[in-house]
């Protein structure tokens, strides 16, 4: 229920104003809205298949209404999996040799997938089987299994991450240029060096979170961007391709300018009001109401 007020208000909202960007656009046309191609869209959309797009968008923007929400799709997944994961791994001997194995088979599956999906021909050529393990948790769940890691060990790691988050970056910069030019794209060793590269952004990550803490305080005062930023950004990508706007890196900042509007009104009108309604599940609202019949 609380994970559902976080990004379903939200993601709601946005399908509103994406819908009505489509619209103005003329991608809406009244023979497709009436079709069962949009009707799956849509379906998928408001519920978990977010991944889906319909060729009759490959004309619009990017080519897909809002490229970043696949992204759900996998995030759901990993909710479902923390108590399997806590299952496996918890007051039980062979927990590490168990996680390690998940780890490397699912860091092996990006591994092909990524050669397959990100290759040559680009993601519209990639076998539909490789489209469909992309959108699963498999192929990115040892990425996830970094931040548990992280989680469960804190006060471990916690010297190593205050205030240390320029060095990780820096870090981060150098072993992904060098990896990028020293090494060919997508062969062995290349992905052999990205596994150490990506515990560096895993760790810079959250060290960004713990470094400088009061700065958020004072730029944000606990308005919360990163949701609606999201949410939004691919939309505004669209907007500005589909105007002729984006045509070099000097439209960047508005895209950055805009973007922030729509997450911070996102935030004050959707994301916030919706959270306050946390302490109010329906599992209370079902127990208050039986309570008076």
């Amino acid at each position: 229920w609380r994970r559902s007020l976080r990004i379903f208000p939200g993601l709601w909202v946005c399908l509103i104003v994406t819908l009505a960007v489509l619209g103005f656009f003329g991608f809406l046309g009244s023979d497709f809205v009436g079709s069962k191609t949009f009707a799956a869209w849509l379906a998928g959309q408001v519920s978990f298949f977010q991944f889906y797009n319909p060729e009759h968008f490959r004309g619009f923007g990017i080519g897909v209404a809002n490229g970043a929400l696949w992204t759900i799709t996998v995030e759901l997944q990993f909710y479902a999996f923390i108590p399997v994961f806590h299952w496996l791994t918890h007051g039980r001997k062979p927990a590490l040799p168990a996680a390690a194995l998940l780890f490397l088979v699912s860091f092996a599956a990006y591994c092909v997938m990524d050669g397959k999906v990100n290759g040559p021909g680009g993601f519209t050529a990639a076998p539909l089987a490789f489209k469909l393990l992309h959108v699963t948790l498999i192929p990115h769940l040892w990425m996830f299994m970094l931040g548990i890691v992280i989680h469960r060990r804190f006060e471990t790691f916690r010297p190593w991450l205050e205030g240390k988050f320029l060095w990780y970056l820096a870090t981060y910069a150098l072993f992904m240029t060098g990896l990028q030019t020293l090494v060919d794209l997508r062969s062995p060793p290349y992905y052999a060096g990205l596994l150490p590269c990506r515990a560096v952004l895993a760790l810079g990550t959250v060290s960004a979170a713990f470094s400088a803490r009061a700065l958020s305080g004072r730029l944000l005062s606990g308005t919360d961007l990163s949701y609606g930023t999201y949410l939004y950004h691919s939309v505004v990508i669209n907007v500005f391709i589909q105007l002729g706007l984006l045509t070099s890196l000097s439209a960047v900042p508005y895209v950055f300018i805009v973007s922030v509007a729509l997450a911070m009104l996102s935030w004050h009108a959707v994301e916030k009001p919706a959270l306050a309604r946390k302490p109010f599940s329906p599992a209370a609202i079902f127990l208050r109401f039986t309570a008076r019949v």
